[in-house]
């Protein structure tokens, strides 16, 4: 979004586009609210750059040791909420005199500092005999795994003409065995040897990625994992790859347009929706308030109809 904005005021466009940022700070808004807000515009807007950087995210999230850690998230949030509640104050007056944390207290909490799980002692994660700690109201916000809603966008003919335009940063023509580096440039299997093998000749350990200019440390074949169990595939998989894409062919030849594309990432499993820093602290504050006074009645408020 700042590249594009960026580009329209150097282009001395930005008047005439007014609406074009007001529609991009809409998506942001909708973003911080749940990544599943912006399906469509996701699968219009994201790169095969971007997939590989959301692959490697969805997988170290998904990792199992994360489980404890959210769990401590969620009760440490609540924590705090109830240290800063105004007894015999109303939530508006408590909100003015600043006796709820700012937003950025409550999303360093859920997302926890850089560098860490959690903004708290590991240890409180290992007693799971602790009724505090496992009282967590349920089982949202504490699994966020994305693999499956990821796989979703590299189904159907968006993510076949994703392919197609997709370009190796050496040759310019759609990469053979695509490999992406550690800045996240795609290239042809052939065209990064060579661009390796001549950063070799001139003396130099690394290359240098003729995108971006970064030396790059390492690089990957794409797709180079599985997204439904986040197994790793080796390179022999070009079989099983032919007999996905036979399959997918026979199903478009069943007139089916989607192409067996998940339909609405929202409806996708019921109640075991993928949580956001959002939803997670309106939970905390709902079980902070259902503590203090069970008959309580609460009416959330959201523009997004979908939230």
């Amino acid at each position: 979004m700042i590249l594009r904005i960026n580009m329209m005021s150097k282009k001395n466009e930005l008047e005439r586009n007014y609406q074009n940022v007001l529609t991009m700070l809409l998506r942001l808004r909708q973003l911080t609210g749940s990544i599943l807000n912006i399906e469509l515009v996701m699968r219009d807007v994201l790169e095969r750059e971007d997939h590989e950087k959301l692959a490697e995210l969805a997988e170290a999230e998904a990792e199992p040791r994360t489980l404890d850690a959210r769990r401590a998230q969620l009760v440490q949030l609540r924590k705090v909420l109830s240290a800063h509640a105004n007894d015999g104050a109303s939530n508006v007056q408590a909100e003015a005199q600043g006796s709820i944390p700012a937003p950025e207290q409550i999303e360093e909490l859920v997302a926890g500092p850089a560098g860490t799980n959690s903004s708290f002692d590991a240890a409180d994660t290992q007693s799971p005999g602790n009724e505090e700690t496992q009282d967590v109201g349920g089982s949202f916000g504490l699994k966020f795994d994305f693999r499956a809603y990821l796989q979703s966008l590299r189904q159907g003919n968006k993510w076949e003409e994703l392919q197609q335009r997709t370009l190796c940063c050496s040759c310019g023509d759609i990469p053979t065995n695509p490999w992406v580096t550690s800045c996240y440039h795609i290239y042809c299997d052939t065209c990064l040897e060579e661009l390796q093998h001549n950063a070799a000749q001139c003396g130099h350990d690394h290359a240098r990625c003729l995108d971006c200019g970064d030396m790059f440390y390492n690089c990957k074949p794409c797709d180079d994992f599985n997204l439904a169990t986040g197994s790793p595939n080796s390179r022999g998989t070009s079989a099983s790859n032919s007999e996905s894409e036979s399959s997918r062919r026979k199903r478009r030849s069943n007139n089916d347009p989607e192409d067996g594309v998940m339909k609405n990432w929202i409806e996708r499993e019921g109640n075991d929706i993928l949580p956001s820093a959002k939803t997670i602290a309106i939970k905390a504050q709902i079980l902070e308030w259902f503590k203090e006074k069970p008959d309580v009645k609460i009416i959330i408020y959201t523009q997004f109809i979908s939230m």
